[in-house]
Formats: structure tokens, C-alpha cells, sequence
């Protein structure tokens, strides 16, 4: 059954409590004195000084907890209660802390697995669904037949069910790393590619608008 379109929300790898994704992903919420170490290691990676000046910097607790307190206030300014959210993995690295941050999102959370979510079991309770891999519908009258299929998974795809009939691919896991091919109808919905907030299925849309799609997978036709 195809779930309506404006009630559709995507995102992935908030990290929550993961005081390394912070420096390793440049998230802006590190103080001053963390800030300049990250910076001068991205100006010479190659300088030892400066890599070893990375390598032992530590993240404040009042850095993660500025982080925190800035993606949940991104993720309610955004959803409104009553819609559903796919979160494509790696929510919170801290099991402690994941059951009352999600109590303060708003909208249903349906989960997909991650490299990082392995203690998953402890609040799964809090979510609609958990899953490593779901093919989304969603209705939408500028589809093909009026739906829109998502294949939905942590990790990135070249192919996909359905993929050469221009069925969507999205994920997550690469924190904006891999690069985005334009041919290809996928795309990374982690926060750090899309301003540490999820997207709508319209702010999808409109990016799946700009792609040359060229399929490359004939099985089937």
C-alpha cells in the first residue's frame, strides 16, 4: 500500500552521541580550540604535527550535547507530528541515550539498520519497524502508475530492484563521501549532506529532478 507523499520523511546517520563522527565529518558544532585543530589538519593532512594534533583531540561532552541538541531541533522544526520518518541507519552510538532522544522527535520512526546500531534491540520497541533493507511506495500522481517506489538500505547501490524503472535508491552511510553520480536515480539522505536535517519526499523529488537518468540494468523488460 502506497503511503501519501506529504507524510514522508527521510534521513540518515545523526550519530547521536558519537563524539568522533563530529571531528571526523567537520560537524559544525565543536568549540573554538577543537575547531582549529580539525582545520589545521584539513589545511596539511600530511603535516605530522597536525595529524597527531587530530588524532588525540578529543570531543567535549558539551560539543556532542550542543550536537545533539541541534539535529533534534532540526528534525521537529521540519517533521510535523503525525508523519512518518525513514531513518536509514546509525541513529545514536550511545544505546543509553537513544530511547529519550527519540521520545522528543517528532513523527513515527521506521528504522533501517546500520554498521553502527548494534545494540538496535534495546529501543527497537521505540520504532514502527526495524529492517535491514524496505522497498517504500509512496503515492504520488507524477509517478509511473501513481507510485513512487524506494528501495531504502543503509548502504549505497549501483542497481536496485526496479532500478530501470526508475525506481529511487537511497542511503546513507558515506556522510557525503561517495561521490553522486548524476545518471544514477540515488542519493546519500544523511544529515551531513542536507544541512544536519531530514528531507521531505518533495525536497527528494526535487533532487531526483535534476539527474540524467540513463538505466543501466534491463532485467525484466
Amino acid at each position: 500500500m502506497a503511503i501519501d507523499q506529504d507524510l514522508v520523511y527521510l534521513t540518515s546517520d545523526s550519530h547521536h552521541g558519537h563524539n568522533n563522527i563530529i571531528k571526523y565529518s567537520n560537524r559544525p558544532f565543536m568549540n573554538d580550540y577543537e575547531q582549529g585543530i580539525v582545520d589545521q589538519y584539513l589545511s596539511d593532512p600530511d603535516n605530522e604535527e597536525y595529524e597527531s594534533a587530530y588524532r588525540l583531540l578529543r570531543i567535549s561532552p558539551e560539543t556532542v550535547a550542543r550536537h545533539d541538541e541541534a539535529l533534534i531541533a532540526n528534525w521537529n522544526a521540519k517533521v510535523p507530528q503525525g508523519a512518518s520518518v525513514y531513518h536509514l541507519g546509525d541513529f545514536c552510538f550511545d544505546a543509553t541515550k537513544a530511547a529519550k532522544i527519540i521520545d522528543r522527535l517528532n513523527g513515527q520512526i521506521f528504522f533501517i539498520r546500520g554498521n553502527h546500531d548494534k545494540n538496535i534491540s534495546q529501543f527497537q520497541n521505540k520504532f514502527g519497524w526495524v529492517k535491514d533493507l524496505y522497498e517504500l511506495k509512496v503515492s504520488d500522481p507524477d509517478a509511473k502508475h501513481g507510485t513512487q517506489g524506494i528501495v531504502l538500505c543503509h548502504y549505497a547501490m549501483r542497481v536496485w530492484n526496479k532500478s530501470h524503472h526508475s525506481n529511487w535508491m537511497l542511503h546513507g552511510h558515506s556522510h557525503g563521501s561517495l561521490e553522486d553520480l548524476t545518471n544514477l536515480l540515488s542519493f546519500d539522505v544523511g544529515v551531513d549532506c542536507h544541512n544536519y536535517t531530514p528531507l521531505s519526499y518533495n525536497d527528494v523529488k526535487a533532487i531526483m529532478k535534476k539527474k540524467t537518468w540513463k538505466p543501466i540494468d534491463h532485467h525484466g523488460r
